[in-house]
């Protein structure tokens, strides 16, 4: 008998495991109307930075092992500049001879914006030089900030040749010691790095403080967190940041590896030639971030278990929830695979 004919073959038909979308939308954190058709005087909603999704049945109705992550779509509309976080430098110089105390101010950008480098550059300026304490007609200083095509900033007072030698610090001077340096401020925005570049910031001053580059975003990802997606990992999500926090779905990352630098180019004004940006940094402008993951996240699931809820919280990148300036932000979604092996 024919050793390679159908009846000494021995075949085994593999089933590939079948699975199931579940989209998660944002925008359904808020209803107008009960699941019973009463219509409610005023919606009901819950915080974009802070909620959970969950319908009368059942998201997801047991039978699955895994979930994985499939896709993200985050549309990011947070001010790089916001009026109590992120708008205020203190800045103090050191004349000579030495005054009994050294003159300071608090230096603040208004509003609640996304602003580029360059008006954030011309702000700074334009605040400096006018200040009562510090500015050109108390002091002497001539301030100048600008944004380099690097990417970064530099702030001096050398160019009006006795210009005082001064800090930058993301609060008042002397309450550091008794107050915690915040890792997020106006500084941060602008690539100062306060808390592993003190010296050079804060304790040493000099008539030229700079920064080699910055993100200009308000954070340089996002930390989307779930609870109860999570609660079946034997082994817990973490990170390097002391109040890290485990449960993640994902970090999203506002910049990805398809993100560069501006590039200057020579434009003619009309007067002259000047070089201009071809593109804002990611963060500096609204745009939408949409991530399909090559490596993404599987979750551990109990077979038995239903997805009846899913809670949803936003971090930032030094741990705090998201800041969100009004609930008018647009809705991010989310998808996954829910599979049975």
């Amino acid at each position: 008998m024919n050793p390679y004919s159908s009846s000494h073959s021995h075949t085994e038909s593999v089933r590939q495991a079948s699975d199931v979308l579940l989209c998660l939308d944002s925008a359904d954190r808020g209803v107008s109307q009960s699941v019973t058709g009463e219509v409610y005087p005023v919606p009901i909603t819950q915080p974009y930075n802070d909620f959970i999704l969950q319908k009368p049945q059942a998201l997801v109705q047991g039978g699955i092992k895994r979930l994985k992550l499939n896709e993200v779509r985050f549309p990011y509309s947070i001010p790089n500049v916001v009026v109590g976080l992120t708008d205020v430098i203190w800045v103090t110089i050191y004349p000579s001879p030495a005054p009994p105390v050294n003159p300071f101010a608090k230096i603040t950008i208004t509003g609640t914006l996304f602003r580029t480098g360059d008006e954030i550059a011309t702000a700074l300026t334009v605040a400096l030089n006018a200040d009562v304490v510090i500015g050109t007609g108390a002091s002497g200083n001539v301030w100048v900030v600008d944004y380099t095509y690097e990417g970064g900033f530099i702030f001096d007072t050398s160019g009006s040749g006795t210009g005082d030698p001064f800090t930058l610090s993301p609060i008042k001077q002397s309450t550091i010691g008794t107050v915690a340096l915040p890792a997020k401020s106006l500084l941060s925005v602008m690539g100062f790095d306060v808390i592993n570049n003190y010296n050079d910031i804060v304790g040493v001053p000099s008539q030229v403080k700079s920064s080699s580059w910055s993100s200009l975003s308000y954070t340089q990802y996002i930390d989307i967190v779930s609870v109860n997606l999570t609660r079946f990992q034997t082994i817990a999500d973490t990170n390097t940041r002391q109040n890290s926090r485990g449960n993640l779905i994902c970090r999203l990352y506002v910049a990805d590896e398809n993100s560069a630098l501006p590039t200057p180019i020579p434009i003619w004004n009309g007067t002259d030639i000047v070089n201009v940006n071809t593109a804002s940094p990611a963060g500096s402008l609204p745009f939408v971030i949409h991530r399909q993951f090559q490596e993404p996240k599987v979750f551990r699931w109990e077979n038995e278990a239903s997805i009846n809820a899913i809670d949803i919280q936003l971090y930032d990148d030094v741990g705090n929830l998201l800041f969100f300036p009004n609930e008018s932000m647009p809705n991010f979604q989310i998808s996954f695979k829910c599979s049975e092996e």
